[in-house]
């Protein structure tokens, strides 16, 4: 089945098929990919809450499954995203496996809310969600590091912590524009391939 529809004062006969509509839907990753990170810290505090305030509990739930569906799809979004060439392929298999498995936590964190009641089932929830946080870290900065550069965080780290943010960035070079690149980098493009 093919979605085709005529374009905005095109001319007859002019689609829009399934290939463009996926191109445009993973095109949406970078907009989507902040809901389930946002619901991340929701759910993260309203679990801190419930230990006070049981009232909390049915929002907490609802937070959790929406946390679930919304980094489901940023993974689908991502997963469309990746299918394009703009990218190194070592760099989108690892953001996409991180991405993948962190979605999978996520949502595993919404049905263990919604459907499985208990202090056992409770503290396998929790274990999930610090998994989850941890994955959506690795996911996200595999994500910057294809976006922005290898260096971008450790280029303006402080020199105890850039060794744990990225390698050791280039020295400073001026480009023809003006604008400092990193040494060997053609002005306008990123640092280069990370990892």
């Amino acid at each position: 089945m093919a979605l085709a529809f005529q374009e905005a004062g095109g001319s007859a006969g002019t689609e829009y098929g399934l290939e463009q509509w996926l191109e445009f839907f993973g095109h949406l990753h970078p907009l989507v990919l902040h809901l389930p990170i946002g619901l991340l810290a929701g759910v993260f505090a309203m679990e801190g809450a419930s230990f006070v305030w049981k009232g909390v509990v049915p929002g907490r739930r609802v937070l959790s499954v929406l946390f679930g569906l919304s980094a489901a799809l940023a993974a689908l979004t991502g997963w469309w995203l990746g299918q394009e060439a703009d990218f190194h392929p070592s760099l989108v298999d690892d953001h996409r496996k991180f991405g993948i498995a962190a979605a999978v936590c996520a949502m595993l964190v919404g049905v263990l809310d919604a459907f499985f009641r208990g202090k056992r089932w409770g503290g396998l929830r929790v274990l999930v969600l610090l998994v989850s946080a941890g994955l959506f870290t690795m996911a996200g900065h595999r994500g910057g590091m294809m976006t922005h550069g290898k260096t971008f965080l450790s280029e303006t780290a402080p020199p105890w912590l850039a060794p744990y943010v990225g390698p050791a960035p280039r020295t400073r070079a001026t480009s023809d524009v003006g604008s400092p690149t990193p040494a060997g980098t053609p002005a306008g493009t990123p640092a280069g391939p990370c990892l």
